[in-house]
């Protein structure tokens, strides 16, 4: 990596600087497979080979660049008295290159050979690639203030993309920004005792997205279709596979915030309000037309449309007493999001017009089927329905269970949680010192549906959990979770209903470190400026209705395998000689 810069300032009130950096990386890999026997430990004989002695090798290199320019042009300067203007100009540009390439032959002669040339040439293969990607910039950026009071900011950044066509690779992003402070005010005066610093802000902007775009998605792509000619003679050929909308451009974003600042008693209380509206245009979205009238694959277009509104706030408390000063800190923000506009054609599941994206939709799950009357006057569900089995409710009344009979729940959001929080507090005492952070979010449910509480049991399965102890039975039929079944038995026992929705809301200690601080008087005399030592443990606990893992982190289906949240204890020492 280098990174070089050239600053000039010619005059006080006017500076240059360029920026300019090169990152190169160059990986190599080379893999292979040891051969493998497993052993049957009853008999004391080999079993079979998992990896045969054959297996080949495979080298693959990678080398990727990435150069960046910058220029900047300041002009900073008080234009007359208590009026301070800056001027900013800036032009960017950012460039990326990669290339691959890779080999491998099967057949190796001897599993200590680990190179290509140890290895036969009847089954070899070898492949390649490279890409490049281009962005480029020009910002202005126009500061203006009046004693410190009002204070203005326009701004407008072009940027243009590679990705996109051209006539359409351009996209312009606007914003503008206002701020009062009314503390300054003469007529606040007689309040500054109470109300040290009181400033309102508003601001509108827009800006672009392009990371959804593959770098050479606007470009005339083909693939392989073989041809027939003559007496039926296949001949190789190629042809395009996509359609291209030559208006694809930028997804943009405009938002606009309300912000309220206060201080109080000197400093030491501060309070810090956010009201937001962001509504995102243009988003990217695949097309639908149709490949039998067409024969090519529909475009990307810029069709979608969302809107987010929600509240940020943040109080904090600093004070001393003598020698024990402590500090505490809430952090509490609330979105709520609503989609305008999707694909061309929405079909029913998570995502509705006029509903908050991918919020929960499911079954609604009656209860565990207790007996075959119950089986026999159920709405159709499955071929396999039987006691012990979950009953879903007839939503539609057409006397089958399917997928016309999901609900859905705009009020619970499956990933994105309506809110967050945090609560920190901090403590220091004659050089010992005490923080923690407490750390949550709400508004979230989920399904508890993954390979650690499933109850239809595979061939090779994870190992049994204490809950499965609790499932239904001729002798439990109070249990809390259906029968155990394998193969296609059990219906609906593994889809997602309600039946295994929870929520996902929590607060964790997520952080909490206990030090101290040697005085400087007892280190004075073997010359250490300072040392402190401390204990910190993180994740010691969670608050949640969530019986899995943890509610932080879920998977998206259930095949994914979820990983526990871990506790981390330490003891350190800082010494600065």
């Amino acid at each position: 990596m280098v990174w070089l810069f050239l600053e000039w300032k010619p005059v006080s009130f006017l500076q240059f600087r360029a920026d300019y950096g090169l990152t190169y990386r160059n990986d190599f890999t080379k893999s292979w497979s040891m051969p493998t026997i497993l052993q049957n430990f009853q008999t004391g004989l080999a079993g079979y080979e998992t990896v045969t002695k054959s297996t080949g090798i495979t080298d693959y290199t990678r080398e990727r660049t990435k150069t960046i320019l910058n220029l900047h042009a300041i002009y900073n300067q008080e234009i007359f008295s208590g009026h301070n203007l800056r001027f900013q100009f800036i032009y960017s540009e950012e460039y990326w290159h990669e290339r691959s390439q890779s080999s491998s032959r099967n057949d190796r002669f001897h599993p200590n050979l680990t190179e290509i040339d140890g290895a036969g040439v009847t089954t070899q293969s070898t492949g390649g690639s490279s890409s490049k990607e281009g962005l480029r910039s020009i910002v202005t950026k126009l500061n203006y203030d009046i004693l410190d009071k009002y204070m203005l900011q326009a701004l407008i950044r072009w940027d243009a993309s590679s990705k996109f066509s051209k006539g359409h690779q351009w996209g312009t992003f606007p914003s503008v920004s206002a701020a009062w402070r009314f503390s300054e005010e003469g007529f606040f005066e007689p309040l500054k005792d109470i109300v040290s610093n009181g400033k309102i802000r508003m601001s509108w902007g827009k800006v672009g997205n392009n990371s959804g775009v593959d770098r050479y998605y606007q470009k005339d792509t083909y693939s392989s279709y073989p041809y027939t000619f003559g007496n039926n003679v296949l001949v190789e050929g190629y042809a395009p596979y996509k359609l291209i909308d030559p208006n694809f451009t930028w997804e943009s974003t405009a938002m606009t915030n309300l912000g309220l600042e206060l201080s109080f008693f000197n400093n030491r209380l501060k309070m810090e309000l956010d009201l937001y509206n962001k509504l995102t245009t243009s988003m990217i979205r695949p097309g639908q037309v149709s490949r039998l009238l067409s024969g090519l694959e529909a475009p990307d277009r810029n069709i979608g449309e969302m809107r987010n509104r929600g509240a940020e706030i943040s109080l904090s408390w600093q004070d001393q007493i003598a020698d024990f000063s402590y500090g505490v800190g809430i952090n509490y923000s609330y979105n709520k999001n609503k989609l305008l506009k999707w694909n061309e054609r929405l079909g029913r599941g998570d995502k509705f017009l006029g509903y908050p994206y991918e919020m929960v939709y499911t079954y609604k799950a009656i209860g565990i089927v207790q007996t075959w009357e119950e089986v026999a006057n159920a709405p159709y569900q499955s071929d396999n329905l039987a006691p012990g089995d979950l009953l879903m409710e007839d939503i539609n009344g057409d006397g089958m269970i399917d997928s016309n009979d999901k609900v859905a729940m705009p009020n619970s959001m499956r990933y994105i949680p309506t809110s967050d929080f945090s609560i920190s507090f901090n403590a220091d005492w004659k050089g010992f010192d005490l923080s923690m952070l407490f750390q949550g979010n709400a508004g979230r449910k989920n399904f508890w549906l993954d390979n650690f509480n499933n109850v239809n049991v595979y061939t090779s399965r994870y190992a049994f959990q204490e809950h499965h102890l609790d499932t239904w039975s001729p002798d439990n039929r109070g249990a809390k979770f259906p029968r155990l079944t394998s193969g296609s038995n059990g219906g609906f026992n593994q889809e997602q209903s309600t039946f295994w929705l929870y929520s996902c809301d929590y607060i964790r200690l997520k952080n909490i470190q206990l030090g101290y601080r040697i005085p400087s008087k007892i280190l004075k005399n073997i010359g250490v400026n300072s040392v402190r030592i401390h204990v910190s443990a993180e994740n010691l606990f969670t608050i949640t209705k969530w019986p899995g893992l943890d509610p932080e982190k879920l998977p998206k289906s259930g095949s994914e395998i979820p990983y526990p949240l871990m506790k981390n204890y330490s003891l350190g020492i800082n010494i600065t000689l």
